[in-house]
């Protein structure tokens, strides 16, 4: 895991310059100094999004969720690109942090659904055991499972996190108005 790490932070150097990236690599060896170490740890304390190039779970599990199903690298490259689309449909850029924690996990639930539906789907065409395709129907019905729990748990503190207000305008002797909406999210949407 150190070199695809390390690839990494070579690759998303965005604008961090090489005595930054030479000095994660460093931290990466074995051994590491100890003045490195500190050296990093003041780096990640200046810029605290840092940590999603130095090293980020997310990043590492859906790396091993889509290392198990593609290995053609323009594939690997259009399935970065849907879960790039899918983060932007749900507003991640805009959304509060536990929101974000939440859409990361809708999305690497998506990935072991379908990661079980591509091995339900190969292990059960044509000739299988009754054991083999039970095996694998469970694994699918889980992998729904926790996908729609995923879904179900987002939307709940969406519902939940949104500032909906009602404002009631009303003048003696008129009719009241009432306007009701998300005020915060909606800005500029009619």
């Amino acid at each position: 895991m150190t070199n695809e790490v390390v690839l990494k932070v070579r690759s998303n150097k965005n604008g961090l310059g090489e005595e930054l990236v030479d000095l994660v690599t460093r931290c990466y060896q074995e051994n590491p100094d100890k003045k490195d170490l500190r050296e990093l740890r003041r780096w990640l304390d200046d810029k605290p999004g840092l940590y999603k190039i130095v090293f980020d779970f997310n990043d590492v599990i859906r790396g091993k969720i889509l290392d198990n199903v593609v290995t053609q690298r323009p594939a690997r490259m259009a399935i970065d690109k849907n879960v790039e689309d899918l983060k932007q449909g749900m507003l991640y850029d805009q959304s509060p942090v536990i929101e974000k924690l939440l859409i990361d996990q809708v999305i690497n639930a998506w990935l072991r659904l379908q990661w079980a539906e591509f091995f339900y789907t190969q292990n059960t065409e044509g000739r299988h055991s009754m054991s083999e395709g039970e095996y694998w129907g469970k694994v699918l019905n889980s992998a729904q499972r926790r996908y729609l729990r995923a879904v179900e748990t987002l939307a709940r503190v969406r519902k939940i996190t949104r500032a909906t207000m009602q404002i009631n305008i009303a003048e003696p002797g008129s009719q009241q108005v009432n306007v009701a909406g998300d005020f915060v999210h909606n800005k500029g949407n009619p």
